[in-house]
């Protein structure tokens, strides 16, 4: 932009500012308007009121709500259904409860499961035969672990013929111990 046509546009906006100033300044307040509208409102509410002075009775207000479809209730019966809707969301809440214990529950006795197994070494196995053995047995997790465990005892060559009860509550060391000579 050249430097001419920035000075207009920046001209154009102050005039178009003070003629928006001038507009503000001078139209009249809404305040006032409110104030002379406000009467008129307040009379014309007024005047039906007055035209129809007839009230009605306590029944004929339960008849009138109820032909439209609303249910009208004592105070006592309102209190009961209160205390029946809280009386319910306690048994929920007590459900939830619950039925988060039994999932737990489940959940633990899942992770809780002890596999018992006999293992029968015979002669000519190797302790990774043995290792694979109690893997697929669910006895342990991974068979090369029982390997490595039994080479740094330094065992390897003590492997003894039996059948031998073993569970999966047993330490690698007690697996060892029980299947290999000291």
């Amino acid at each position: 932009m050249s430097e001419k046509t920035m000075r207009s546009f920046a001209g154009g906006l102050i005039v178009a500012a003070v003629i928006l100033g001038i507009t503000y300044f001078l139209s009249p307040s809404d305040s006032k308007q409110t104030e002379a509208a406000e009467p008129k409102a307040t009379e014309e509410v007024d005047q039906p009121a007055e035209a129809n002075k007839e009230e009605l009775s306590t029944e004929e207000m339960e008849e009138a709500l109820q032909s439209q479809g609303f249910i009208i209730h004592s105070e006592k019966e309102w209190n009961n259904i209160n205390k029946d809707m809280k009386d319910i969301a306690s048994v929920k809440e007590e459900n939830e409860k619950l039925k988060k214990q039994l999932n737990d529950a489940k959940a633990n006795e899942n992770e809780k499961a002890v596999y018992r197994t006999m293992l029968t070494v015979t002669s000519g196995m190797t302790s990774i035969d043995v290792g694979d053995a109690l893997e697929s047995a669910k006895i342990i997790k991974n068979g090369k672990d029982f390997f490595d465990t039994v080479e740094k005892k330094g065992l390897e060559n003590d492997l003894r013929p039996g059948t031998f009860e073993v569970n999966s509550d047993m330490s690698m060391n007690d697996l060892v111990n029980t299947v290999f000579k000291k």
